[in-house]
């Protein structure tokens, strides 16, 4: 018998068969790819390449300027691009104004984000205030936003006007404002940091003197009695930084001064033969050091206590501050300055050197600033950290306006010290920057953007980036009493006098 086999049919995989692997591999691909690209890098293809990315983001003020990036025009600002890490020339100008430029870098995974404030090529000028009268005194607040002017009227007498550089959106009152009249120009004013209060001093023929506590929003002289502080010998006074209280010192005591209920309580007894450091603060506070050291102590010890002014609570803020006596150690910091690098507070630091001259607290800063008589320091509230400011004696200037870095005088230089930064600026950096010579500037002031200041030079007001970079000449200094960029960014408030010798106020439009 024969049998048949039959003949088997063999096929080969078709792409069928392929396809659950394909597909695996394309999402598990497409995944990757999408991964890379979301954190901000690129893929060339035809290269086969990952190339490292960020992003420059550029938010002028005027917006609507175009920019430019080495030489390529990539739209106007508010402007977002994506771009490989490395150096970049940033040009930004718009017409009518003038042009900012910056070299940055930009880093993989980060925005390098830019700010560009763009100053008008032409400050046009209007006068806000023409007093036609000869302006013989000038206040100005701490704040620097209320200005008080003396003008001598015709009649051998005097007014005194109130002048508000910054209104508030539903302030419907003139501006400026006449609020007092006197035939006695021999006259101080004390205004009060936020401008609300002052302390007049009224200079008599007799070489005596009355001193009152008003308002300035009606200047009651009249209504008001002087305040007596006869009965203490060579007082000393001052406004507290809340602006609500007098601090009063004498040779052996500090008190506070109340406007309102008209009373003086004791904030500390002096101790003879020792210095007393203290300073108040926005929040109403008195803060004063307490020496708990002794002179065969290596180092000195302090205390740093707090009193509300209004309560007089009393609580210590900083149990312990340890400084070197042996003033040998400031000079290895000298030598090779230190990068800003937080440190705790002992007995045994070594950087912390030198008696303690000055303090101040800033608690929506959550800073503590301490200079001695040969450093100065920072001290974090948040953290508990110090860091030091510069290994030189220090003067503190002011604190930005949002609350991170402040002005410092130290070894003849005018510096910026940053405290604290956003994140995701890679471009801002921790510790002390160099901004000039003392000797080159004065009157510097932050602007509200926090990234700019104005000062004057040569007889010049200028503006420039806290770098130093894109510095702008804005109007000559010429019979100017007090100049300031106003909150909004928009114009300079210039209190001076006009051609024929009278006061007025002048407002220069930096932008159009």
């Amino acid at each position: 018998m024969i049998s048949k086999k039959k003949d088997k049919k063999t096929t080969s995989p078709t792409l069928i068969h392929y396809l659950p692997i394909i597909s695996s591999i394309l999402v598990v691909l497409l995944t990757i790819t999408i991964f890379l690209l979301a954190k901000g890098y690129r893929i060339d293809f035809t290269k086969g390449e990952v190339k490292y990315t960020g992003a420059i983001v550029v938010k002028s003020q005027p917006s609507g300027a175009t920019v430019t990036l080495n030489g390529e025009n990539i739209g106007r600002t508010t402007k977002s691009k994506v771009v490989e890490s490395g150096e970049y020339d940033v040009l930004v100008n718009k017409e009518k104004y003038r042009e900012w430029k910056k070299k940055v870098s930009v880093v993989e995974e980060k925005p390098t984000q830019l700010f560009p404030w763009l100053i008008a090529e032409e400050l046009k000028k209007y006068t806000i205030w023409d007093s036609k009268q000869i302006a013989e005194k000038v206040w100005i607040n701490e704040n620097r936003d209320v200005g008080l002017i003396l003008l001598k009227d015709e009649e051998d007498t005097y007014s005194l006007w109130k002048y508000k550089i910054e209104k508030g959106l539903f302030d419907i009152t003139s501006n400026p404002t006449k609020i007092w009249t006197t035939d006695n120009p021999n006259i101080e004013i004390s205004l009060a940091p936020d401008g609300t209060l002052a302390l007049l001093t009224i200079k008599k023929e007799d070489n005596k003197q009355e001193i009152y506590f008003v308002d300035t929003s009606s200047f009651n002289v009249e209504k008001e009695n002087p305040i007596d502080f006869s009965y203490m010998k060579e007082p000393q006074l001052s406004w507290s930084k809340d602006s609500k209280y007098l601090i009063i010192e004498t040779e052996t005591e500090i008190f506070s001064y109340n406007h309102i209920d008209k009373t003086t309580r004791v904030l500390m007894k002096k101790t003879e033969g020792k210095t007393h450091v203290w300073t108040t603060s926005k929040k109403g506070v008195f803060y004063f050091l307490e020496e708990t050291s002794q002179k065969e102590d290596k180092v000195y010890l302090y205390t740093l206590e707090a009193i509300t002014l209004k309560e007089l609570y009393k609580q210590t803020m900083l149990k312990e501050i340890s400084m070197q006596k042996d003033l040998k150690y400031i000079n290895y910091y000298r030598e090779s300055l230190p990068t800003p690098v937080f440190f705790t507070n002992s007995p045994i630091n070594t950087q912390t050197v030198g008696r303690i001259d000055s303090i101040s607290v800033d608690e929506n800063a959550g800073i503590v600033l301490i200079s001695s008589e040969t450093s100065s320091y920072l001290y974090n509230i948040k953290n508990g950290m110090y860091v030091m400011v510069s290994p030189y004696p220090t003067k503190f200037g002011d604190l930005s306006y949002n609350n991170r870095s402040i002005i410092f005088y130290s070894n003849d230089i005018i510096g910026i010290f940053t405290f604290d930064k956003d994140e995701l600026d890679h471009m801002e950096e921790l510790g002390s920057k160099i901004f000039t010579k003392e000797k080159d500037v004065e009157n510097i002031q932050w602007i509200s953007n926090s990234r700019y200041l104005s000062y004057s030079k040569d007889g010049i007001i200028y503006i420039s980036e806290i770098d130093g970079e894109n510095e702008y000449e804005i109007i000559p200094l010429d019979n100017t009493y007090f100049h300031t960029v106003k909150y909004s960014l928009d114009g300079l408030t210039v209190f001076g006098n006009d051609n024929e010798g009278n006061f007025c106020v002048d407002e220069y439009r930096l932008t159009n």
